[in-house]
């Protein structure tokens, strides 16, 4: 996916240059938040919410953004794309480090950076769950964060599914997730931590039933992978039952009960 990534940013192709204005005004810019192609796409499950989420923030294209919990660095792929020229990437698991012109991934943890280094936007999506010490963790995300600047964080939250899933619930994720928090529980972990919450709101989806369903029927179950993501994207557009998984979701999203938040986090 990469490599295919470098090839489009490298591109001089008139093909190129539209893909990165159609990903900037239909996926990123908040201004079309409001616009109905955005409610659309929104309603039937069809945007990246990791760039939704950093889509709310006030970022310029010089901005310094590190990414926790990176992988391959897909979401900072996608940022270049969209014009960002400082970027950052950490996860101990990678093969090994890599440095493009703009974009560098570093195989290490945030623990181990220095703390001269500041940067204006670090994003935890769906990482801070795998950390063996998330108040450490974010001791040290205040010390690297500008003044002024935002640590998102998306986890999972114990809530309406969890209660009726139980171990079938597709946010529990045993061994991999080392930490589940409740919203209450994870404000006391802000407060340990010196820091404050601007911001959150609840970003699950349809996917949280659909999945938890068929570990309920010993079933397993993976949205890896292009075939299967392709699988889903149809059934979200033609399944009756998944359509109703994505109504109730968007209601318990509103009523503050949804299984995934994104919290904006200041010193």
């Amino acid at each position: 996916m990469n490599s295919i990534m470098l090839r489009i940013l490298k591109s001089k192709r008139q093909s190129s240059a539209i893909l990165r204005s159609l990903l900037k005004k239909f996926l990123f810019i908040p201004s079309l938040y409001r616009t109905g192609t955005y409610k659309f796409l929104r309603r039937i499950e069809l945007i990246d919410l990791r760039l939704e989420s950093i889509g709310k923030i006030s970022l310029d294209s010089n901005s310094k953004i590190l990414d926790i919990g990176s992988g391959s660095g897909t979401l900072l792929f996608k940022l270049r794309l969209l014009g960002f020229n400082n970027l950052e990437g950490m996860d101990p698991y990678i093969p090994s480090d890599f440095y493009s012109e703009h974009i560098s991934l570093i195989k290490s943890d945030i623990l181990n950076i220095e703390s001269e280094k500041k940067y204006d936007c670090i994003i935890f999506y769906h990482s801070l769950e795998h950390v063996d010490d998330p108040l450490n963790t974010l001791k040290k995300a205040k010390e690297l964060i500008n003044d002024g600047g935002t640590i998102v964080v998306a986890i999972p939250i114990l809530n309406f599914a969890f209660e009726k899933y139980a171990l079938n619930w597709l946010g529990l994720d045993a061994p991999v997730h080392n930490h589940l928090f409740t919203f209450k529980g994870f404000e006391k972990l802000l407060v340990l931590g010196g820091l404050k919450m601007k911001y959150y709101y609840f970003n699950s989806q349809s996917t949280q039933f659909y999945v938890s369903e068929k570990y309920s029927l010993n079933r397993s179950y993976s949205l890896v992978g292009f075939p299967q993501i392709l699988l889903y994207t149809f059934l979200k557009l033609f399944s009756p039952k998944v359509r109703r998984f994505r109504i109730l979701s968007s209601k318990l999203n509103r009523e503050g009960n949804g299984d995934q938040a994104v919290f904006y986090i200041s010193k």
